[in-house]
């Protein structure tokens, strides 16, 4: 197999995760398979779709801040939020669309987001996080889709 092509290298890439991933990625395209770090490589797609997780658990906890608002403060319901809402359930559907895999986790996350959810409704509407369901009221998919 001819010698890995040139790519750019900076000595120091260990600690420039950007240059470390272009250089893994042209090592990869040029088919220089054996020289790249595997167990690096592996290491950073696990974090890939931790952090896709996260984000996904932030808009999932944003939109039900605000569905759990719409029901116990009724008063206070607004164009507001029904955009903070819409915007929520935006970037909930874009992971999803990126990534339908995620799709398998959402009753987990939603169990990891709902404390979340509580925690910042009752600081909020200045009730105690007791006045709030002990689980998640709604279903899943009225977090995705609905008429709020």
């Amino acid at each position: 197999m001819p010698h890995p092509p040139t790519i750019p290298y900076f000595p120091d890439d260990t600690d420039d995760r950007a240059a470390w991933l272009a250089r893994q990625a042209g090592l990869l395209r040029s088919g220089h398979v054996q020289a790249v770090d595997a167990p690096r490589i592996a290491r950073e797609l696990e974090a890939l779709v931790a952090s896709e997780r996260r984000e996904l658990l932030r808009h999932l906890a944003a939109v039900m801040l605000v569905m759990l608002k719409w029901r116990f403060r009724p008063d206070g319901r607004s164009a507001a939020w029904r955009q903070a809402i819409a915007q929520g359930r935006d970037g909930i559907g874009d992971i999803l669309d990126d990534s339908p895999i995620l799709r398998t986790d959402l009753e987990a996350l939603v169990r990891r987001a709902y404390p979340r959810a509580v925690r910042d409704a009752a600081l909020e509407c200045g009730l105690p996080a007791s006045a709030f369901p002990a689980e998640w009221p709604f279903a899943v998919e009225d977090i995705l889709t609905g008429d709020m």
